[in-house]
């Protein structure tokens, strides 16, 4: 495929409406989450002080750097079983449910012993990473969710996790005006982590599919295990490209300039969401184009790709237009210096965007080992680049590390892999917008 073919946008698939629809739902419910976040964290900025606020995100990055990411980077490979092999839920669902549940300890006693070892016993920073650490076990619940997504009940996970969003927030917000100690806030998070999943269960039951029937099978949780567990190191991988930060500038910084790190890394990390959650909505449906219409898939890939470069565009524009201005008014002026970090942080949009469409790619085609590779590319440059730019620039040069090591792993290595490389042409297009985005051929249309 040349490069002006590769350019091509994709004319309308069927259903395209639909899969529009889902992946609106997604996004939507994805930027509600990240405005909660921001406001938490502006509140929590007024109400305590920032080296509290920048000991409190240290603990929980620490913890969430990998068990959160585990059920998230298992979902390509469940979603696409579930919906090849219908007939086969229960064995599919059990199987990742046993998969999920004991990477996740695993992810979770390591930097649990870290902090252990080396907080030195500061309260903020022991009690949040505990009781963090505590909800997080009802991780492998999200299978559920999983298969609710293979039926395109978007409608059910959106409202059923913007419900418990809204509510853990009223209830953080609740404890913040209380006076609680700021470890507190981590209590309301087990309503985000099992609230969702739980409701999901029930109204599946109810519709005739017995969740007690999800018992692990030893060969089909062996066939999860081989397939998952390269997309979910990668998935721990690329969380390092954010979060090993953290570590780096304890060491070679200050709180404060965690705390400036910190409201970029939620920034941005909200920003990278956006475009895998809303790829949800088309993904059950690529699974299906792959094995029944390569040119629709092929197609509706070009597309996606293009999608990828508008949103990094409007990401970056609409900050570059407001975040001068709003930062400092929301956060506070001892918080305007994060206003370059956060700037250089969602350059790397362009980056993550496209390759949240790559990654869709190696999931459906059954690569996952170049996921893996990917990210050990990206994390061998910025744990090159980290220390020495951190120690002229603080954070802004750990945002320069996580940018230039996001587009060596969602980019550059695409070049690396004889597989993929027919789709860095795309990717480059993508990213330029050298193609349209709206369908030239509107008779099709869904």
């Amino acid at each position: 495929m040349s490069c002006s073919d590769a350019a091509l946008p994709a004319p309308p698939v069927q259903g395209m409406r639909r899969l529009i629809r889902a992946s609106s739902l997604y996004a939507i419910e994805r930027a509600i989450f990240v405005v909660y976040q921001i406001a938490l964290l502006a509140v929590l900025t007024r109400f305590y002080a920032l080296e509290d606020v920048g000991r409190w995100t240290f603990a929980t990055s620490v913890i969430l750097f990998a068990a959160p990411f585990l059920a998230a980077s298992a979902e390509p490979v469940v979603v696409r079983e579930l919906v090849r092999r219908r007939g086969e839920e229960a064995a599919v669902l059990g199987s990742a449910f046993a998969l999920i549940s004991l990477t996740t300890l695993l992810s979770l006693a390591i930097p649990l012993a870290y902090l252990a070892l080396t907080s030195g016993g500061d309260e903020i920073v022991l009690y949040s990473a505990v009781i963090l650490s505590l909800n997080l076990l009802t991780s492998p619940l999200a299978v559920y969710e999983q298969y609710c997504k293979r039926e395109g009940m978007a409608g059910l996970v959106v409202g059923t996790r913007f419900a418990a969003a809204t509510a853990a927030l009223a209830i953080k917000l609740g404890l913040v005006f209380a006076g609680q100690p700021i470890w507190m806030i981590c209590l309301p998070a087990l309503l985000e982590y099992a609230g969702p999943p739980l409701v999901m269960a029930l109204v599946l039951r109810a519709r005739g599919f017995d969740a007690g029937r999800l018992l692990p099978q030893r060969a089909e949780l062996l066939r999860l295990a081989r397939q998952c567990l390269p997309l979910m190191f990668a998935g721990v991988f690329v969380t390092l490209f954010f979060r090993i930060n953290f570590l780096m500038l304890e060491w070679l910084s200050s709180f404060g300039e965690i705390a400036n790190y910190a409201l970029a890394f939620n920034i941005a990390t909200a920003a990278s969401m956006l475009p895998a959650t809303a790829l949800a909505g088309f993904y059950p449906h690529l699974v299906e184009l792959h094995a029944k219409d390569p040119l629709r898939y092929q197609q509706l890939i070009s597309w996606l790709f293009n999608a990828s470069g508008a949103y990094a565009i409007v990401a970056c524009g609409g900050f570059a237009l407001v975040g001068p201005a709003l930062i400092p008014l929301a956060f506070g002026e001892g918080l305007g210096g994060a206003v370059p970090v956060i700037g250089v942080m969602l350059l790397a949009q362009f980056a993550v965007a496209s390759g949240a469409v790559r990654s869709s790619i190696i999931a459906i085609e059954a690569r996952q080992s170049l996921h893996l590779w990917s990210a050990l590319a990206g994390l061998v440059v910025l744990v090159a680049l980290a220390p020495l730019l951190i120690m002229r620039m603080d954070a802004l040069g750990a945002a320069w590390a996580v940018t230039i090591a996001s587009f060596a792993a969602g980019i550059a290595s695409t070049a690396l892999f004889p597989q993929m490389r027919r789709y860095l042409p795309r990717q480059i297009a993508g990213m330029v917008l050298c193609a349209t985005l709206l369908p030239t051929d509107r008779t099709n249309r869904a």
